[in-house]
């Protein structure tokens, strides 16, 4: 628990991500696996695990993804020259950040369901006319969103289908609560319809407080949905507290350029990012590049963001079966006390060295080698084991003849 402004208790685990206690933006990746009891725990573990080493054999799994959304109708507030209400204006830009992730996906080309729906539960007035046309700004829908042409009525059911259907990725993008999202409506209590076995998405549940963890005896919504056995999803991107529609659609927008650069091409610039604490991180990190850091609602957001689950996993977006798979073999070229370099056939591949299955050393192969560094001395009675990983490919471990012990001399 800390604050956010000095008064309001919240429910975070910012603190462990920085190194100062004057820090503001994370210096590491941290993720939380919100259980009660073993058994639960186990499941969870176990869904990560089989997600890493055998991810699902359904090729349209990785080529499709669902962003359930909503138009909140509508504005009021905007007359038109004639004295009428401007009709079938967005009230927020939720559809609007929704389109603009799904367009990068389409451009990539995957599968991007749309899973939209419309009330005016929020309306500030009388509206006369509920069918949508316009963002927020006043810009008309995208064709395919027009009047007459797209149909908002998703659903309960449609959520439901789709997650059992198969999607790598599923973006919720609109109001929420403890039990989950508003709309298109999907709840704890709908948890139980979910059938989708080892086909787990990760979910990027972006709306207010369905990862609210310190609510007992309540368990929120992402708290089930990745305790779930026999499916729900392996990893969650959520919040604990309500949180501000402007400063979520920029971690949004974040979340997805992380992954795929070319979402905000005047931002960023580097590789994809696939570990879900460092999508997360790079979400915050955008949010404050346009909001400053500054901001008290950006100052809520730093706190009340969290990943759910295992930080490091990183989440498939190719299929692994079809994209590689990595040489299972190494060759140790030098041995240091401190440091290996290994030489391995594939370029961008990350050589990991392990003992007792825990990193001690990792490094990307460059020209055919790796060097590794040791975070620390290796321990002298343990043999030292070496995996290869790269994005969409399976981890692998190396074959490099005998085991090998510390302390060992230059070759």
């Amino acid at each position: 628990m800390r604050s956010a402004d000095g008064k309001t208790n919240l429910a975070s685990d910012i603190d462990y991500s920085l190194k100062n206690d004057d820090d503001i933006l994370p210096d590491l990746a941290v993720g939380l696996i919100s259980v009660d009891t073993l058994a639960q725990a186990q499941t969870v573990v176990d869904k990560i695990v089989a997600y890493e080493k055998n991810p699902p054999f359904a090729p349209a799994f990785y080529r499709n993804v669902s962003i359930a959304s909503f138009f909140q109708c509508c504005r009021t507030d905007i007359p038109n020259p004639n004295g009428a209400t401007n009709k079938g204006t967005d009230m927020r830009w939720i559809i609007e950040t929704s389109e603009l992730v799904r367009q990068e996906l389409v451009d990539r080309g995957y599968t991007a369901q749309r899973i939209y729906d419309t009330n005016t539960d929020y309306a500030e007035g009388a509206v006369t006319d509920t069918t949508p046309r316009k963002y927020y700004d006043g810009t008309a829908l995208p064709a395919a969103l027009a009047p007459g042409t797209f149909t908002w009525n998703g659903s309960t059911t449609d959520v439901v289908n789709a997650i059992n259907a198969g999607r790598f990725l599923v973006l919720h993008r609109d109001h929420g609560g403890t039990s989950g999202w508003g709309d298109p409506a999907f709840s704890t209590g709908n948890l139980g319809s979910l059938t989708n076995a080892s086909n787990l998405p990760v979910i990027f549940s972006v709306n207010c407080a369905s990862g609210q963890f310190d609510a007992d005896p309540t368990e929120s919504f992402v708290e089930q949905v990745l305790r779930q056995a026999g499916g729900g999803a392996v990893g969650v991107l959520g919040d604990t507290r309500n949180s501000p529609t402007i400063q979520n659609n920029a971690l949004t927008r974040g979340f997805f350029d992380a992954v795929w650069p070319d979402t905000l091409p005047s931002y960023g610039g580097g590789g994809s990012i696939r570990r879900l604490g460092d999508i997360l991180n790079y979400g915050k990190a955008y949010m404050v590049s346009e909001y400053g850091i500054s901001n008290e609602k950006v100052k809520l957001e730093m706190a009340i963001w969290t990943t759910y689950g295992d930080p490091t996993m990183e989440m498939w977006t190719n299929d692994p079966y079809r994209i590689r798979s990595l040489f299972a073999t190494a060759v140790v070229k030098q041995k240091l006390p401190n440091q290996w370099i290994v030489s391995y056939a594939q370029d961008d591949a990350v050589i990991t060295a392990l003992q007792d299955g825990l990193p001690i050393g990792r490094a990307t192969v460059k020209n055919g080698e790796a060097v590794i560094d040791f975070l620390n001395a290796p321990v002298a009675d343990l043999p030292i084991e070496l995996s290869a990983s790269a994005p969409d490919a399976v981890a692998t471990p190396l074959f490099q003849g005998a085991k090998i012990y510390m302390p060992v001399t230059v070759q």
